[in-house]
């Protein structure tokens, strides 16, 4: 088997494992809070998918988002994905609420992906990685897979996830 192949059989199966965890939030939670707030929550369907914000990264960029998002789903396996093709972002949560149930998001840009965080002013960011100034979001602006797959941006996706799920408890 080639190595096109392998990468080719790892992304169809990484793809297979996000859609029926996708389809298992969906399932439990999707149809109960379109119902619950009605006209304001907009329908799953109309907001995109991956492939819309991979199609729009460029070739270096690509694998560095598709890393990205493995590896959200990797640590968080009943993660929402809510994609924002307008915004050039995919985001991660515990729901659909991107403000309060979300806790990463990928964005696409031309010479780097940001990975977000919606709280990440409070996160333990001991190498001091996370760029940012506002109240609330800070982001790694990564420009390698060596930087994506880093030991750092494992340690600060745990702690955001952590957070959250600690948040949302309450």
């Amino acid at each position: 088997m080639t190595a096109e192949n392998r990468a080719s059989n790892s992304r169809a199966t990484l793809d297979a494992a996000i859609t029926i965890s996708l389809r298992r939030w969906h399932g439990v939670r999707g149809a109960s809070e379109r119902g619950r707030f009605g006209k304001n929550m907009k329908d799953f369907a109309t907001h995109g998918s991956f492939d819309d914000i991979v199609a729009m990264a460029g070739d270096t960029m690509r694998p560095i988002c598709l890393r990205l998002r493995a590896l959200v789903v990797s640590m968080h396996k009943d993660a929402c994905e809510i994609v924002w093709p307008k915004h050039r972002i995919a985001s991660y949560g515990f729901g659909p609420k991107k403000m309060t149930e979300h806790y990463a998001y990928i964005g696409v840009q031309k010479s780097h992906v940001n990975l977000g965080f919606y709280y990440g002013a409070i996160l333990p960011d001991v190498e001091g990685l996370l760029e940012g100034t506002g109240k609330k979001l800070r982001h790694l602006k990564i420009r390698s897979l060596d930087c994506a797959e880093s030991r750092a941006v494992r340690v600060l996706l745990k702690a955001a996830i952590a957070e959250r799920r600690e948040r949302l408890s309450r």
